[in-house]
């Protein structure tokens, strides 16, 4: 056999040899999830139902060169909680919601913070553009073959991993920043959770010039506007989606914004409150704080919100 052959030979046994090992994974948890279902009340199964789930999303991100900063993560409480799912914004990871995470579970609640599958690369280090800069600058939005994936494919993993967290805990509340927030009001269309949190969520963008020069290219030539800017066209489609749809939330509703937000209006908390119907939700507007509420001088008090709310509901 040829030195090229046997590395072919090489490279298909560990691909079959992945699929095996992922295979096997996740028929352990359907099997968990069936358990879990006839004994709901067995902790034991239902703790090992999310662990094993865990484990899963991390092989599968560890095999897709996914750093290890910017996998999911999980934080599960040894005796009976309340379940947290953090959903990061467009142009971040897990990574970024880890210090809310880390609050919530000192509270003692169980979290998961998931990673969305925003975008596919061989190069794990080209990502979206960070949501703590402006949205419409020049650049194009593959970089060493990226090819960011549509708004759908995230809010499918999202409810994938809802419905999981879930069945471990039907009292689960959904945290969402930026685009994460307008992936969990899409959630609340297919699931009941206790309540939901959103952090400068993503409804109605500052309509800056580079903004409604973008907003014409999409409407003039959607394909050329999808090519340059991948990222930001599948983030526009999916707010415009949501607004569209969203006639209003029955389950108890926090939302936090800063008046001086440089990429999301004010506008997007008036929206939602006024599709809210639930006398328990609650809004926040703060004097300052950007965009990037989880980080920063107004963390704080942003995870006491997030904490005092979930007291509260």
């Amino acid at each position: 056999m040829s030195a090229g052959a046997a590395a072919r030979k090489r490279v298909h046994e560990g691909i079959v040899d992945v699929k095996s090992t992922l295979a096997k994974i996740n028929q352990t948890i359907w099997e968990l999830h069936q358990e879990v279902q006839r004994r709901p009340g067995n902790m034991v199964l239902r703790r090992d139902l999310i662990k094993f789930f865990h484990e899963s999303r991390h092989y599968t991100e560890r095999r897709d060169g996914i750093p290890e900063e910017e996998r999911s993560f999980l934080l599960l409480q040894q005796r009976e909680s309340i379940c947290c799912l953090l959903i990061h914004g467009a142009g971040g990871s897990p990574s970024e919601m880890r210090e809310l995470g880390n609050y919530l579970f000192r509270q003692g609640y169980t979290v998961y913070g998931m990673r969305l599958p925003l975008e596919i690369s061989p190069d794990a280090s080209a990502r979206c553009p960070a949501e703590t800069g402006p949205w419409w600058r020049d650049r194009r939005g593959r970089k060493n073959g990226i090819e960011v994936n549509p708004w759908n494919v995230s809010l499918a993993e999202s409810e994938i991993v809802l419905d999981t967290l879930l069945t471990y805990n039907a009292s689960t509340y959904i945290i969402g920043f930026s685009f994460g927030a307008t992936i969990a009001l899409n959630l609340l269309g297919t699931h009941t959770p206790v309540g939901t949190i959103l952090i400068a969520p993503t409804i109605y963008v500052v309509r800056s010039g580079r903004y409604l020069l973008f907003q014409v290219v999409r409407k003039v030539l959607p394909a050329a506007a999808r090519n340059l800017a991948p990222c930001e066209d599948t983030v526009l489609e999916l707010i415009e989606r949501t607004r569209m749809q969203l006639k209003s939330i029955e389950v108890p509703v926090c939302v936090v914004h800063a008046e001086d937000d440089p990429l999301v209006s004010p506008r997007s908390l008036e929206f939602l409150r006024s599709r809210s119907r639930n006398p328990k939700s609650r809004f926040h507007l703060l004097p300052r704080g950007g965009h990037v509420l989880i980080s920063g001088e107004n963390a704080r008090e942003v995870f006491d919100i997030c904490g005092d709310f979930i007291k509260e509901v």
